[in-house]
């Protein structure tokens, strides 16, 4: 998490950007917010894989929507 929220800072630095658990929240103005979760495609069926930062860290599984 820390790697990709550093790389969005340097994308876009005049942007407010922090990270809250699992997602990282990139606030462009007073209007828009954005929050991303970093996921990974499962290799068969429509499974995403995210980081869940809490009580030490693990791997959890979420449907992809299309």
């Amino acid at each position: 998490m820390t790697e990709v929220k550093e790389k969005i800072v340097k994308k876009f630095p005049r942007s407010e950007i922090s990270s809250e658990g699992q997602v990282i929240v990139i606030d462009f103005s007073d209007i828009i917010k954005f929050e991303v979760v970093p996921c990974f495609r499962y290799e068969f069926g429509d499974f995403l894989y995210y980081a869940n930062t809490n009580y030490g860290g693990t791997w959890e599984t979420m449907v992809s929507k299309k």
